[in-house]
């Protein structure tokens, strides 16, 4: 039976999928890891599947397929009740505690102390970092912060005497902010999740990068910095590969949605969709000219555009009201139809004697370009 201290990451597949994990390319990675877990049970190696198999359930958990981490958490629990005995006895109870954690079972603290202090014994100090790391979390994730905060501790005097791992400084910073964040302790929960980025960059680890972003997002929310807390979460929004990170999609979108209580709209250009206070989501791709007229009104809020205005900025051509007029009134027409709450009573797009403008008493936030727009107020760019 092959062990782990052949070094498992000296193996192609594996070193490969933890790279494309590294780079926040999920699908990559999760293919290099399939093909890590086949040549780890060709080879019989015990430890290497575990492993694989942990990483699998965590980009799946990010994917939130629940039906593939079931799968997995079951092939894990299998090979650990088999042969316990020919795994380390630290890293057996580090496993154990994984699985318990993502079944939700409290029992994974418990596994995680125990991996511990037999990592001490055995004098494996990257266990014994990893397994702090676990408890703190564990204790987190039920409440325990003063616990956590204590095992986090314990961790930061490892790392800092034996171990150089900035991905493990990273996530302990992270966690170190979400901590003093929920304590309201928000000068040192900004102070760590600065922190966790200096850390994460040094190692180019992007997959922890908008968690990053997140936490700092959501401390200046807390702190009623509204201005800064849109830049950072919308930074971290728009660098999200929604697709793949579902699970932080969700909590990003949330936290937005939010802060947006108070706005009427929220158009997004670059994404191409809109958030309407009471219709929600509505998506504008492949509604090119649809957009270019949202765009060129919402802008200019109060400012009326003629027909031939319209006709020339948006569709580049001389007004010929046998042309124009139905062409710019259905456009118009299907416009409101996506945005307006109450068709019959417009809100953003006014007519006007002659054309149509937007309505300037509406509040509007430009998302991604950092700028919001009060009512009665003129744009402004938030700065750090």
């Amino acid at each position: 039976m092959t062990h782990l201290s052949e070094k498992i990451p000296d193996k192609g597949f594996y070193k490969l999928g933890k790279l494309f994990l590294d780079k926040c390319d999920l699908e990559q990675s999760r293919g290099y890891f399939l093909k890590a877990l086949d040549q780890f049970r060709e080879e019989q190696n015990l430890e290497g599947q575990l492993n694989v198999l942990g990483f699998l359930i965590r980009i799946h958990t990010e994917r939130l397929e629940l039906g593939e981490i079931h799968k997995y958490i079951d092939d894990a629990e299998a090979i650990l009740e088999k042969a316990p005995s020919g795994i380390k006895r630290s890293f057996y109870h580090y496993q154990l505690g994984i699985t318990y954690k993502y079944s939700e079972d409290p029992k994974c603290t418990e596994e995680f102390i125990k991996s511990y202090h037999e990592a001490l014994k055995e004098g494996d100090v990257e266990m014994s970092a990893k397994a702090l790391y676990a408890v703190a979390n564990s204790n987190y994730s039920r409440s325990r912060h003063e616990e956590a905060l204590y095992y986090l501790d314990k961790l930061r005097e490892i790392l800092d005497a034996k171990v150089n791992k900035p991905y493990l400084y990273g996530t302990m910073y992270i966690l170190y902010g979400h901590i003093y964040r929920k304590k309201q302790d928000h000068d040192q929960a900004l102070e760590n999740y600065f922190k966790a980025h200096r850390a994460l960059q040094d190692k180019s680890c992007w997959n922890l990068y908008n968690y990053v972003l997140f936490g700092i997002g959501q401390t200046y929310k807390e702190m009623g910095q509204k201005e800064r807390a849109l830049i950072y979460l919308e930074l971290a929004y728009n660098s999200n590969d929604g697709d793949n990170f579902k699970s932080l999609h969700r909590q990003l979108d949330k936290a937005l949605q939010e802060l947006r209580l108070d706005v009427d709209i929220c158009i997004d250009f670059q994404n191409k969709e809109v958030h309407e206070k009471r219709l929600g989501r509505i998506d504008f791709k492949n509604r090119f000219i649809l957009l270019e007229i949202l765009h060129l009104l919402s802008r200019n809020p109060g400012k009326e555009f003629s027909k031939e205005e319209l006709a020339e900025k948006i569709w580049g051509a001389s007004y010929n009201p046998l042309i124009q007029d139905k062409l710019i009134y259905t456009n118009v027409s299907r416009l409101r139809k996506l945005i307006e709450p109450d068709i019959s009573k417009p809100r953003y797009i006014v007519k006007s004697r002659d054309g149509y403008y937007f309505n300037d008493k509406a509040a509007v936030e430009f998302r991604a370009e950092q700028a919001v727009r009060s009512k009665g107020e003129s744009e402004i760019s938030p700065s750090l």
